[in-house]
């Protein structure tokens, strides 16, 4: 995967360089792989090393250190190449950003994400539409202003709670039901 593709798809990705030429790409782990990361280094600490190692593969995406890539595109490192400490300053930094492991981190991301929520009106609006009406974000980008403010107002009916009652038809019309408590089914009334 390129760094294009990489943020197109997960957003925020990060670079750490090591020294002049060494540089390592990475994305944040999903929050389904972060939680069974976190799930294993609870469990098992002696599978700190390993679990650093896939860490790394996982969210690898480009480094100036020699790797190949398999049939599926995932980087085939031979970790023996590198400098020592690197697998580790990028897996522990790939673990903080990709989720909370105590209280305290976990507010001050997300007091860092109201910021970013913020700081622009139309990012936040579409936010909150693409959210209630369960669509992607960049939707928006194709319609036009008269398009997204009926967008606006079926979110805003849908997170109040204020939808209207629509009144469906009977099935049939009320003169036409058949009178199936008469005693003799061949006078029933229609």
């Amino acid at each position: 995967m390129n760094v294009f593709e990489a943020k197109r798809r997960f957003g925020t990705i990060y670079m750490i360089e090591f020294d002049d030429e060494a540089r390592v790409v990475f994305r944040p782990l999903l929050h389904k792989e972060y939680k069974s990361y976190r799930a294993v280094l609870t469990a098992m600490p002696n599978y700190e090393d390993s679990a650093m190692e896939d860490i790394f593969l996982k969210c690898l995406i480009d480094m100036t250190y020699p790797y190949t890539l398999d049939d599926e595109d995932n980087p085939i490192v031979d970790f023996d190449l590198l400098p020592a400490g690197v697998i580790d300053t990028v897996a522990h930094f790939i673990f903080s950003v990709s989720g909370a492991d105590s209280q305290d981190k976990f507010f001050n991301d997300l007091a860092e994400s109201r910021v970013f929520a913020n700081y622009d009106l139309e990012y936040r609006v579409f936010s909150i539409i693409a959210n209630a009406l369960r669509v992607d974000i960049s939707s928006f980008d194709d319609l036009t202003w008269e398009e997204i403010l009926r967008r606006i107002a079926q979110a805003e009916l849908i997170l109040s709670g204020n939808i209207p009652k629509i009144p469906f038809l009977p099935a049939e019309p009320e003169e036409k039901k058949l009178d199936f408590d008469a005693d003799n089914k061949e006078e029933a009334k229609i």
